[in-house]
């Protein structure tokens, strides 16, 4: 398991140059000659490939919220979200619809927990934490705020 000294979230389309020199620079600061970084960071674009069954079960967990909501607004039982609901037909096609909005790292239940907080366009009064326990995937829960 790798284990990190900070996060970087960042908006692919218009940060990702800054990411890459805000990484490098902060692994680089401070470092004594004997070594190869002062910290690890957490970069999405490249670090994923430590854990490749991050995103799928991200994936996978958001889809799980999507459809029994879908169904429920379709149904008339919960108001319709404040845009039109999209349709999605497979996991793969949730991160269309969703943004990141906050990391949190916190002790939960004795353990370091880091959450991935997001915003959906179906679900306008929840957002959506991803939550992972020494790189495992532990739960997707509702109603969390970011800190």
């Amino acid at each position: 398991m790798a284990v990190y000294d900070a996060f970087v979230s960042y908006s692919h389309a218009k940060d990702k140059p800054i990411a890459a020199a805000l990484q490098s620079v902060v692994q680089k600061l401070g470092k004594p000659w004997y070594r190869r970084r002062a910290l690890r960071i957490f970069r999405d674009d490249t670090s994923l490939s430590a854990t490749p069954g991050l995103w799928p079960a991200i994936e996978q967990a958001l889809f799980e919220h999507y459809e029994p909501y879908a169904e429920a607004v379709t149904a008339g039982e919960l108001p319709s979200p404040s845009e039109a609901l999209p349709r999605i037909a497979a996991p793969s096609e949730v991160w269309s619809h969703v943004s990141l909005v906050f990391v949190s790292i916190t002790p939960l239940s004795g353990f370091l927990t880091t959450e991935l907080g997001y915003t959906t366009a179906w679900d306008d009064e929840h957002t959506l934490g991803a939550r992972f326990q020494s790189g495992k995937y532990i739960e997707l829960c509702g109603s969390v705020l970011s800190p």
